[in-house]
């Protein structure tokens, strides 16, 4: 059963984001055997992508800090700010609907749980490429 939930999230939920880490739901598929496990394994996962994502944005903050420093009517960190909110919308709405396109139930719960971990491991990824301190 775990294996074609993972599977069927696999298909619907990761596949749509090109990323240098496999899927989270591939990575907790492999290593659970139940329910528990997998869900465990996915809080695991959750915690680290959300710090990636987090001290990407720091970074990135932090260069267009510097920025706005030698750029004295440069809005960068304003933009960043707005950009930052506006990703966190679009996160949460995604994932709200990849978890209601499983019409509720536990599955439900997992694959907004996987889209979360990986659109943020994506975004972490993204924002590292461009304001590596």
């Amino acid at each position: 059963m775990i294996r074609y939930i993972g599977a069927a999230l696999l298909l619907a939920v990761g596949a749509a984001h090109a990323q240098p880490s496999p899927p989270a739901i591939s990575e907790c598929d492999q290593r659970s055997a139940n329910q528990a496990d997998l869900s465990r394994c996915l809080g695991t996962l959750e915690t680290g992508a959300t710090q990636d994502r987090l001290n990407a944005e720091a970074a990135a903050r932090a260069a267009m800090r510097r920025l706005e420093e030698t750029t004295p009517d440069s809005h960068a960190l304003g933009l960043f700010e707005t950009d930052v909110a506006a990703y966190l919308a679009y996160r949460d709405a995604h994932c709200d609907w990849a978890g209601a396109s499983f019409h509720g139930g536990s599955i439900a719960g997992v694959a907004m749980q996987t889209c979360r971990i990986d659109m943020d491991r994506h975004r972490a990824d993204e924002l590292s490429r461009f304001y590596v301190n």
